[in-house]
């Protein structure tokens, strides 16, 4: 289930107005089966520990990560393991995958506890202090994103 707060700035007619409406269209884009497709793919792992993204806002909620306005995110999955954080983001077009992903080298290529890759229209960005266990989880999710996608 899925539990979505939206918050205005006040209580005006038209604001609660446009909190609905943006409600409805939210509504209207979660799934028949009511997970996002990126969530069921990896519905083995822990789903306690995962946290679906939509969007550049749960991001930086989610996370400490901020590539600045360039980069851009459709949809994620940000997933606690072991002693580490990944984060998997999908794009809809290959495109704009690669611009998001140039993003991430230049800002994450000198971050020793980072191992970053691009799959199709993924990017997959492991976080660990564990190096072995960095190379283990990606991959494991490059598998999994081979495998379903």
């Amino acid at each position: 289930h899925y539990y979505i707060s939206l918050t205005g700035t006040n209580s005006l007619k038209e604001t609660q107005e446009g909190l609905s409406l943006l409600g409805k269209s939210i509504d209207a884009t979660i799934t028949a089966q009511g997970k996002p497709a990126l969530v069921i793919s990896f519905e083995r792992a822990d789903i306690s520990k995962m946290v679906y993204l939509k969007g550049n806002l749960a991001l930086m909620n989610a996370s400490r990560m901020n590539f600045g306005e360039e980069f851009k995110i459709e949809d994620g999955i940000r997933y606690e393991q072991g002693t580490g954080t990944m984060f998997i983001f999908r794009y809809a077009h290959e495109q704009e995958c690669q611009n998001n992903y140039s993003v991430c080298i230049r800002n994450l290529n000198n971050n020793p506890t980072c191992r970053h890759q691009r799959l199709k229209n993924f990017i997959v960005l492991v976080f660990s202090n564990n190096s072995s266990e960095r190379d283990r989880t990606t991959k494991k999710i490059a598998a999994v994103l081979q495998d379903q996608f």
